[in-house]
């Protein structure tokens, strides 16, 4: 009786030692797992949760029309819209930023500036001190065109009503 009682208590504690002994990744990764994160490490379990998102949101019916108002309907279709908008010019941005140039070397020499020693231009370049002149870098920007439309703006015409002749 007193080896049945200290088999058992043997076994509770072979079995507690295990529940707190570390595991590895249920995905085979290699790494090791808590019994929180389904027995997964913690990016195969970030993965997962994400992938559990993906089907959540993919598996989102799309409401009745006798339940939803005019209004709710021109709210969804404003704001996946807006959805669909924003995520286009995100991809163009990523590709033009891959072909320019870093901000931290000149435009001309392509001389490595420090913060405060880059001059940025109109023409969207940042230049060294001896290029930042728009005469030594060759500027793009059309300086006379810039003044005009800003004077054009800044002082409207005015002329006065014509007179009709009686």
């Amino acid at each position: 009786m007193v080896l049945s009682a200290a088999l058992k208590a043997y076994s509770t504690m072979a079995s507690e030692e295990t529940c707190n002994s570390p595991r590895l990744c249920a995905n085979g990764c290699g790494f090791f797992a808590r019994a929180e994160t389904r027995n997964l490490c913690s990016q195969c379990y970030r993965h997962a949760c994400v992938q559990e998102l993906k089907r959540q949101a993919s598996s989102v019916s799309i409401p009745a029309a006798s339940t939803t108002t005019p209004e709710k309907i021109a709210d969804t279709s404003v704001n996946s819209g807006r959805k669909e908008t924003s995520a286009a010019p995100a991809r163009g941005f990523d590709e033009s930023n891959a072909r320019e140039k870093p901000e931290d070397r000149c435009g001309c020499c392509n001389k490595k500036i420090g913060l405060m020693k880059g001059f940025s231009c109109r023409c969207g370049n940042v230049y060294c001190t001896k290029h930042r002149h728009p005469e030594e870098h060759r500027c793009s920007f059309d300086f006379k065109a810039a003044a005009r439309d800003s004077l054009a703006k800044a002082n409207p015409i005015v002329k006065a009503d014509k007179l009709e002749r009686v």
